[in-house]
């Protein structure tokens, strides 16, 4: 099985121990991965056709979310997406193991994705979504929001260490 391939070049940082441990793992093998992530971005629609503003695997501060939301103009969304992994198991076992070690940390959106190749995607639960227009956005506001964002992406990331120090 492959090592841990991603599409944006590289991978972000918080999520490279669990990686090396499924990788380590006969039975798994990682295709995609994200820790976690705070975006704002132009348009919401096909994929790949969003127009990335700003990206954080980290907690955001406020001025720099600010400064990136307010060089842009007309609608954006603020989006706070959990953790994310697809993991080729090796056979149905073996993805129902990974898939009981994910609900043992409240990875409760995890699944199996394929049953051809035996594809777990694992799935935080926090999610914050949310369209911003510029002319009733004010920096305040967006701090409340941020507030939330980063409460999430904590969380987010508390599960991601559960999870490795399980494998």
């Amino acid at each position: 099985m492959k090592k841990d391939i991603s599409p944006q070049g590289y991978i972000d940082e918080d999520v490279i121990k669990l990686l090396d441990k499924i990788n380590s793992k006969k039975d798994y093998a990682t295709t995609s991965s994200c820790s976690g992530r705070i975006v704002l971005i132009k348009s919401k629609g096909k994929k790949g056709k969003a127009k990335w503003i700003f990206k954080s695997h980290k907690e955001v501060k406020i001025n720099d979310l600010w400064n990136a939301f307010k060089k842009t103009k007309g609608k954006i969304w603020l989006l706070q997406e959990p953790m994310i992994l697809h993991v080729k198991c090796k056979n149905k076992k073996s993805a129902q193991r990974l898939l009981n070690l994910c609900n043992k940390v409240g990875l409760k959106l995890s699944g199996v994705k394929s049953l051809k190749t035996y594809t777990v995607e694992i799935r935080g639960t926090e999610r914050l979504e949310i369209l911003l227009d510029k002319k009733y956005v004010n920096k305040k506001f967006l701090k409340i929001l941020l507030e939330e964002a980063n409460k999430n992406l904590r969380k987010t990331k508390e599960r991601l260490k559960k999870l490795t120090n399980l494998f």
